[in-house]
Order: C-alpha cells, then sequence, then structure tokens
C-alpha cells in the first residue's frame, strides 16, 4: 500500500510591473500569461494536492486541486463589452 503525502500551497505571480499583461515588455518573465485580449495585472493560485509514494520510494501526484485567482482589466472582461 504506498504512503501518501498531503501538499498545501500558494502560488502568486509577481510579474506586473505596473501595466499587467497588456504588452510583452510590460511584466516580468518569471510566469508567463497566454490570454488574447486579457490583460492581466494579477496571479494568484491556491494549490493542494496528494502524493502517492509506493515503497520503492517512488511517487507521483495522484490528486492536484487548483483555485486560481485572477485580475484583469475591466476592457478585458467580454461580460461588460
Amino acid at each position: 500500500m504506498p504512503a501518501h503525502h498531503f501538499y498545501d500551497g500558494t502560488v502568486r505571480w509577481a510579474g506586473n510591473h505596473g501595466a499587467g499583461t497588456g504588452s510583452y515588455t510590460f511584466y516580468g518573465r518569471e510566469h508567463q500569461v497566454h490570454a488574447p485580449g486579457v490583460v492581466v495585472l494579477d496571479y494568484e493560485d491556491h494549490a493542494m494536492g496528494t502524493m502517492a509514494v509506493a515503497a520503492s520510494g517512488e511517487g507521483e501526484f495522484a490528486r492536484v486541486m487548483l483555485r486560481p485567482r485572477v485580475t484583469i482589466t475591466a476592457d478585458s472582461d467580454r461580460a461588460r463589452r
């Protein structure tokens, strides 16, 4: 029976240098955001995962849940157009 390890972490994009992703030169390359027509100002993800470890010591993530929170400009929000 494999052992299970639970992980809980948060990922936050810190590449906004003041103008979001409006231009390729406006943001840091720590994480790239690809969403045509959408300008991302902020990104944070609270991720949780469970890793199964076999008796041999090898492991793999058996389950991962992502909960992203993305802030976009008002002009990027299609619901408001």
